[in-house]
């Protein structure tokens, strides 16, 4: 049976990633974090095709336990195909079976000692997608310094840094609990009291000129959940100087949640203004991904948009195989029906009439103006 590396969207609006095998009515998907989960495929919304990681696993089974050569090149690949945490376990793998694999040793930010590559303590390694680090919780007195420090400072997000910025970034990098807690929403649990909008909107330009991905979840709250449009609107231009892909992901759950309690419709209004922002053809392109499955062929919890024809792909009548007959939803607002078309309506502005749930009326849109399109706020 063949395998295949996917986003799986189930019934009940959570998804995992992971490797499935079709048992006929039925899926095992084997996630990546190591968990196995069987699925009814009339529970699944549909599934979004994973070429490259299929790739992946294709490359990493014809490995040899012994190959670390073979390994670097894998993570390579990895690497050119935004697949950063695999690229790191097997830069990790290499050198366990080769210690003195200079590729990968210098890719992890080893250190090379005695002929074999050694983790630097305490160095955070900044390659790929990992796990936030744990770093201590600033006291109140340092977070009262760091906020009167940035009331004397002004902080530019354009061009070079003077030279009290650059000293704020360092203090910041070396601490970054007091200018995460700075940034904290004031309607926050944890929100420093008295802290202005303009320190606020500072200390997020600064945040995205540390590059520090530890302050990834305050920007992203502040680019949402902060009462003052400067700060949303600096923090949300702060993301992309990360460079990290799970704040993209956080942002898009967001923007395009079908859970009107966890994220009403004024939320993902703030969510997809945070994406415009954001600034990314990329938003598009997995928007659009995500509004195939809503789209094309009809919506399947929209009574007066059925599913239409049988299932067959991406892009097709029903590229989900839904039954006609599940999910009836009379009564239910239209922005809840289509949250990513709502989503993809508000981050480009563009509406089509009628035509708005065709989804061939999207795909020719961005075939024609994908590559002139520009974000607007």
């Amino acid at each position: 049976m063949l395998a295949q590396a996917d986003v799986y969207l189930l019934a009940d609006g959570t998804r995992c990633e992971g490797v499935s095998v079709d048992y006929g009515d039925q899926l095992t998907i084997t996630t990546f974090d190591g968990k196995t989960i069987k699925v009814f495929k009339k529970d699944l919304r549909g599934s979004i095709p994973e070429p490259k990681r299929n790739e992946y696993f294709k490359q990493l089974k014809a490995l040899k336990d012994d190959d670390a050569s073979g390994r670097v090149t894998l993570a390579n690949y990895c690497l050119k195909n935004n697949l950063n945490p695999q690229a790191t376990a097997l830069f990790e793998a290499a050198l366990k079976i080769d210690p003195s694999c200079m590729e990968a040793g210098k890719a992890l930010g080893y250190e090379l000692t005695d002929g074999r590559w050694h983790a630097p303590v305490d160095a955070e390694i900044q390659i790929g997608v990992r796990p936030q680090a744990k770093f201590p919780e600033a006291t109140h007195d340092q977070v009262v310094a760091f906020q009167k420090r940035l009331e004397k400072t002004p902080v530019d997000a354009i061009g070079d840094p003077n030279a009290d910025v650059t000293d704020l970034i360092t203090i910041a990098r070396a601490n970054p609990s007091a200018l995460a807690q700075l940034m904290i929403p004031p309607q926050m649990r944890g929100a420093v009291s008295g802290v202005k909008p303009d320190v606020r909107t500072r200390a997020a330009r600064l945040a995205g000129l540390t590059q520090d991905r530890r302050v990834m979840q305050a920007l992203i709250d502040a680019s949402i959940y902060d009462s003052d449009e400067n700060t949303r609107f600096a923090a949300a231009k702060a993301l992309p100087k990360l460079e990290e892909p799970v704040a993209l992901r956080k942002l898009m759950d967001i923007a395009t949640s079908g859970d009107a309690q966890r994220a009403p419709l004024a939320i993902r209004k703030l969510a997809c203004a945070a994406l415009r922002r954001y600034g990314s053809q990329e938003i598009i392109e997995r928007m659009m991904k995500e509004l195939s499955f809503e789209l094309a062929g009809g919506n399947p919890i929209d009574p007066k948009n059925r599913m239409r024809g049988k299932s067959a792909g991406l892009g097709s009548d029903n590229p989900l195989g839904v039954q006609d007959n599940i999910l009836p939803a009379y009564g239910v607002p239209d922005t809840d029906l289509y949250p990513v078309l709502t989503a993809m309506k508000e981050i480009t502005g563009k509406t089509f009439d009628s035509s708005d749930k065709d989804f061939k009326t999207w795909v020719a849109w961005w075939k024609t103006d994908g590559q002139k399109f520009t974000f607007k706020d």
